[in-house]
């Protein structure tokens, strides 16, 4: 019987033979052995063995639970079945590898162990864990009445045994009955471990012949050959965090070793009682990580036993408040998609895969598994590309790893549509979406934040809707997305300062666009603050006024770049391999008489008004009726030329007296040529997207396109978007023609490639990102190798000698400025997109 033996409190490999003291010893009279180890190696093994031959002899059990650490992510990984634990075979068997390095009587021991498994007496276990979690180390050993409890320092390592100083403290059932109670509800802890049945959520227990139980039995000779044993354990010092970071330290007469200049720093700097450890309350997370850091490493060095608690770790890992140097070498060696990496990428792709019904390019996948692994970041690929594939590639991952259950998104209403649609596309037609539209009048109230699991936003509605967004939205399960982050551009506004409070609750937030610097470089200035506004300083640094005043090129731009680089992805359309378009057509039409004198009058008229001399041309090009309307009063023209506002409302006047001697032209000669090239793509059973900036001009389109037999429909601002978006879902699944747009209205988040190759632009502004973004409508991933895509473009020629029109000055300049984009898209700078002066631009085509 144990308690006939004598068993000393404390044992130490300096004063003991723990292994003849105390293992065998206790191990003659058990029939129960249970125990943790932290480590464990094949000679390790072999010396505790020696410890069995008198649990052999009374046929008891034992049951070793050995831990194999891994990182938090392969852990949840395994645990859900998207990472095969033999995956992690080759770690154990190199932790078995110094077999051969064991004397004679080494091995033999060992191969008692493996004979001990084969016949059943020894089950071994491996408990997987994530890093910090898991360390205990005890035993519990009963002989059917009585119960040793030990726990200490002491490894099933070689080293633990035979080098290192290690101790274990041991407690006896029959000291007392509250030593009895102690012990049995430390043994019920253990089963639970053993069943993996433990409330503790971060560790996992696998049966040892789902990993290696035929490896270890190879050894067996069949028969026992010899025994002997050895065990120990040792305190622990537990970090936690409750509003505020705690320490307990467990057990008595402990000193911490203020040589350390770490642990004399955290003495000094962040306590409030320096002989107690006791915290200061408002440390901050940087703070908190170089405490933990520290005294992380100071336990490794002299072999303490640390435990870091579930909550400690939330706060770590939920903060924004990273390791920046970590972070932008991480986005580097993405971006670069270094070797280092390759592994993990491999894993995020496996669940990925798994989990998405229509299966993402490598490309798209590379940008998925960045913005993960990133958390925070940009995702500047260009349109057409799958930015929205991309982001539900990343969903699909942290939905299946880490429980993320919905996606708030804020972008244009225009993009509400496509992510609905691409939701179905991604994860199949049975895939449950349950969506909280914020234009939708007949919308339900949010009765809990599961309800839904896409919500959607226009920037616009943000100030009407904090409430809801806040409180009943927000939440550690909530991806963020800004779609079109462009669309926030004033620095100061309030709806700038709402999403960086939204970026502030989640873990995960995302800003797409593909026109990050459209006019300056302080266009980045909000998506760096949503991101990181808390950090701004450490992550950028960037001044604004610096920012505003930084030119492509420049020492400053490249000193933003350098910084920015680790912190957006971007993929253009030729890494996808989506088939180039056609080169334009280009119609020219030359003006009639009536259309020449009408442009001298213009240029008599508005000479010194560029501008709107500028907008006067383009109406006589394509809709010479416009010149009888103000522009001021032509909304969706106005947005077009939102710089120009302010002088076109000053210098907007009409002398109706000097019309009376000019001559009525109904539709002008390039119109009239567009709809001869309209007519022969529809002839062909082509459909076909009608570009134009008026809405005057684009409901004449439509009334004529209807004479010629077809069927079209106009999408501008005043159509409703419920009504926009079965205008878009008849032209894809029914024999709807013709849509006729402007890009001010549907330029961005709309796909019509699966069925529209052919575009015409009768009217075009200088607005080069209208432009690319409406060619991107039909220019998408998604087409076949074979598919031709079409742009017609309709230029009128004035007559010569006399003042003309501006429509070939005004494709020439959009189209170098295309092509300085796409030379810049293509490469591994941000560059301003349109590093310009509108205003000056025109003025000076104007001028020439």
């Amino acid at each position: 019987m144990l308690r006939d033996k004598k068993f000393k409190m404390t044992y130490s490999t300096g004063a003991d033979n723990i292994q003849k003291d105390f293992y065998d010893k206790a191990l003659s009279e058990a029939v129960k052995y249970k125990r943790v180890s932290g480590y464990f190696s094949s000679a390790a093994l072999s010396l505790f063995a020696k410890g069995l031959y008198g649990l052999y002899k009374n046929n008891g059990k034992y049951q070793l639970i050995i831990s194999n650490t891994i990182s938090d992510e392969d852990y949840i990984l395994m645990k859900k079945g998207y990472l095969d634990k033999n995956n992690f075979q080759s770690d154990i068997k190199k932790k078995l590898s110094d077999f051969n390095e064991l004397s004679l009587d080494q091995k033999n021991d060992f191969c008692n162990l493996a004979y001990l498994i084969e016949i059943g007496l020894v089950e071994i276990k491996v408990g997987f864990k994530n890093s910090g979690i898991f360390h205990a180390k005890y035993g519990i050993i009963s002989d059917g009445n009585d119960y040793l409890f030990f726990s200490g320092s002491l490894n099933e390592t070689k080293a633990a045994f035979l080098n290192n100083y290690e101790s274990i403290t041991v407690n006896k059932s029959w000291t007392s009955d509250e030593d009895k109670v102690s012990i049995i509800e430390r043994e019920v802890v253990f089963n639970d471990l053993w069943n993996n049945s433990s409330d503790d959520d971060t560790i996992m227990v696998k049966e040892f012949d789902e990993i290696l139980r035929d490896e270890l039995i190879s050894f067996s000779k069949d028969k026992f050959i010899k025994m002997d044993s050895s065990e120990s354990a040792k305190e622990q010092i537990v970090l936690k965090y409750d509003g505020k970071l705690m320490m307990e330290i467990n057990f008595p007469n402990f000193n911490f070793d203020y040589s350390d200049s770490d642990i004399r720093t955290i003495r000094n700097v962040y306590l409030l009682d320096k002989d107690k450890w006791v915290f200061k309350d408002e440390l901050s997370v940087n703070n908190v990580s170089y405490i933990v850091d520290s005294i992380t490493s100071y336990c490794q060095n002299r072999d303490l036993n640390l435990r870091i608690s579930d909550d400690l770790f939330k706060f770590l890992k939920k903060s924004n408040d990273l390791p920046i140097d970590k972070l932008r070498e991480m986005g580097t060696l993405i971006k670069e998609k270094d070797d280092s990496i390759l592994s993990e990428f491999k894993k995020f792709k496996t669940v990925v895969s798994l989990g998405m019904s229509r299966q993402l390019r490598e490309q798209q996948m590379w940008a998925s598994f960045y913005m993960k692994a990133m958390k925070r970041v940009g995702n500047f690929s260009v349109p057409g590309s799958g930015k929205t594939s991309m982001v539900y590639g990343t969903f699909s991952y942290l939905r299946a790893i880490y429980d993320i259950e919905k996606i708030l998104v804020v972008g244009p209403k225009n993009s509400f549509k496509a992510w609905r649609d691409e939701f179905y596309e991604n994860f199949g037609n049975d895939a449950i979406l349950s969506v909280y539209d914020v234009q939708d009048k007949n919308r339900r109230p949010i009765m809990s934040s599961k309800e839904y699991n896409l919500y959607l936003f226009n920037y616009e509605s943000l100030p009407g809707n904090t409430d809801i967004i806040f409180n009943d939205i927000l939440d550690d399960k909530t991806l963020v997305v800004f779609d079109e982050g462009h669309k926030i551009k004033s620095t100061d506004s309030k709806k700038a300062q709402i999403c960086i409070d939204i970026s502030k609750k989640v873990e995960y937030c995302m800003v797409l666009t593909g026109t990050p610097i459209p006019n300056s470089y302080s266009d980045i200035w909000n998506f760096m603050h949503i991101l990181y506004n808390q950090d701004y300083g450490k992550v950028f640094g960037l001044d604004l006024n610096e920012l505003k005043k930084a030119k492509n090129d420049s020492s400053e731009s490249n000193e933003i770049n350098e910084k920015l680089y680790p912190f957006y992805w971007r993929t253009n359309k030729k890494q996808l391999q989506v088939p180039d378009a056609n080169d334009d057509h280009i119609y020219r039409s030359v003006v009639s008489e009536d259309e020449q004198k009408w442009a001298s009058y213009l240029w008599d008229r508005y000479s010194d008004q560029p501008i709107v001399l500028f907008i006067r041309l383009i109406q006589l090009s394509s809709n010479p009726s416009l010149l009888l309307k103000k522009i001021s009063s032509q909304t969706d023209l106005m947005d077009e030329f939102e710089d120009g506002q302010a002088e076109i409302i000053n210098n907007d006047e009409i002398d109706d007296a000097e019309f009376l001697g000019l001559p009525v032209i109904d539709k002008s000669s390039k119109y009239l040529k567009s709809m001869e090239v309209a007519k022969e793509i529809l002839d062909q059973d082509r459909k076909l997207i009608f570009w134009c900036i008026n809405r005057d001009t684009m409901s004449k389109v439509c009334e004529d396109i209807k004479r010629m037999g077809f069927t079209a429909k106009e999408i501008s601002g005043s159509v409703d978007l419920s009504d926009r978006e079965q205008i878009i879902d008849e032209f894809k699944n029914t024999d709807l023609n013709v849509i006729v747009a402007n890009p001010q209205t549907m330029a961005e988040s709309v796909s019509l490639h699966s069925v529209c190759h052919d575009a015409i632009y009768l009217e075009y502004s200088f607005n080069l990102t209208h432009m690319l973004q409406s060619r991107d409508r039909i220019h998408r991933l998604g087409l076949n190798p074979t598919d031709q895509t079409n742009y017609y473009y309709f230029i009128s020629d004035g007559r010569e000698g006399l003042p003309g029109y501006i429509d070939e000055k005004i494709y020439s300049r959009l189209k170098d400025k295309e092509n300085l984009m796409k030379k810049a898209v293509d490469g591994t700078k941000l560059s301003i997109d349109i590093d310009v002066d509108e205003k000056e631009e025109i003025s000076r085509i104007i001028g020439d």
